[in-house]
């Protein structure tokens, strides 16, 4: 109902652009008043005004009012979804083209956004995507103002949302401002870096389900540890739609794309549940595997940074977490060098789980022989930087064991 009353709002707007949803949402609601207006006619017997060419429906004084209302709406809205699949306003007039008229029109119709920018005006661009509060995770359902404003209010436990530039990569756009900031200095950038890794850029939320409490969790877990991946990648897509806010599904599914290789989608569904989950401390480890696997190790430590940053939040409210984050950052330090931080990661591995909890040998040696190599590249510092920065911040001061938890490890 919002979309139809939105086009009503904006029944003088032919400049802007609008989604498949706007578009099909205001058809939709205003075939429904057509028929509501129609039947208010024929019940009042108020037929003999106008008189429709199928005899069996006469239109009446309702329907021409109504028809009046909603013609500059609908053409405007028309127009709009014309300029949101890249075209001009004026293909419309295709739907006057004998047969395949209607037929090309509808397509132009279904035709998804065309992404980035384009010369028609953005302002009333409407996202298809979904939004998710930063805090309590429920899906939102935004107002064209709030899309525009990029800001909304979350209903449910108030926390003020910002929503990111869909038609420009967040990271891209960060770094841009970077070097626009230190004139692309590759000192600017090692900063950037620095203080990205050091940032707490997502929220943990107390997650009190455990993963056995997910209804039909063996369809995933069993291929998983019989490696039947993409066995376990499809049902865990499946409960993907049940569990849209537990976090042990898309780690599932992400670690099963992994072992098949497929990272960009392993990426994706990981990054979707670090929007939808309550907890994200594995996500990001994972997250930061995967990159290791690339070869990325700078964006590894991000990741495994970010996953620290969430399981640190997690002991201080007394409640479990995962030794991941701290067994990589191991590796990395034992590779650059950092004894003393290598030493510090690895007795919080221990406290954290004890029983010698290690990667394999060749797993082991790959990761310490890729974060050695990039001891000598521009980045390397920067990570050394931020081993330290971790260890001085979260591990020293602290003088009490973690507390344990007892949870699936599933082996890579």
């Amino acid at each position: 109902m919002k979309w139809y009353i939105n086009a009503i709002k904006h029944y003088d707007d032919f400049d802007g652009r609008a989604s498949r949803e706007e578009y099909w949402m205001f058809i939709l609601f205003n075939g429904m008043f057509t028929v509501t207006v129609i039947l208010l006619d024929n019940i009042l017997g108020l037929h003999t005004i106008l008189k429709s060419p199928i005899k069996e429906i006469i239109y009446g004084p309702f329907w021409l009012l109504y028809a009046i209302f909603s013609f500059l709406p609908n053409l405007a809205v028309t127009v709009r979804r014309m300029h949101d699949a890249g075209k001009s306003g004026a293909m419309i007039l295709v739907i006057l083209i004998p047969c395949i008229g209607p037929i090309w029109f509808f397509i132009l119709m279904a035709t998804g956004s065309k992404q980035g920018k384009n010369k028609y005006d953005l302002k009333n661009i409407q996202s298809e995507e979904e939004y998710f509060c930063s805090n309590c995770k429920i899906e939102m359902e935004l107002t064209p103002e709030e899309i525009a404003g990029k800001k909304y209010i979350c209903p449910e436990c108030g926390t003020s949302n910002e929503i990111d530039d869909p038609l420009e990569n967040k990271h891209e756009k960060e770094i841009n401002l970077i070097i626009k900031k230190h004139s692309k200095t590759e000192q600017g950038l090692e900063q950037y870096y620095i203080n990205k890794c050091l940032s707490k850029e997502y929220s943990e939320a107390e997650e009190i389900r455990e993963w056995n409490s997910i209804e039909g969790y063996s369809k995933i877990i069993d291929p998983l540890n019989s490696s039947n991946n993409q066995l376990a990648a499809i049902e865990a897509e499946k409960l993907c739609k049940v569990y849209i806010d537990f976090h042990h599904i898309y780690q599932w599914r992400g670690l099963a794309l992994k072992r098949m290789k497929d990272y960009t989608k392993a990426k994706e569904v990981l990054q979707e549940g670090l929007k939808k989950s309550k907890s994200l401390f594995d996500l990001c480890n994972l997250l930061g595997d995967i990159e290791r696997d690339l070869g990325n190790i700078s964006e590894a430590v991000y990741w495994w940074s970010q996953g620290m940053h969430l399981q640190e939040s997690l002991s201080q409210r007394n409640y479990g977490g995962s030794e991941d984050s701290y067994l990589f950052l191991y590796y990395v330090a034992k590779g650059l060098g950092l004894s003393d931080s290598a030493d510090a990661f690895i007795l919080r591995v221990d406290s954290i789980k004890p029983g010698q909890i290690r990667l394999n040998e060749n797993e082991a040696n790959r990761l310490i022989l890729l974060s050695r190599n990039e001891k000598d590249k521009a980045m390397g510092n920067s990570i050394e930087v931020v081993i330290n920065k971790l260890v001085e911040t979260y591990i020293l001061p602290k003088a009490r064991p973690e507390r344990k938890l007892i949870q699936l490890r599933l082996i890579n």
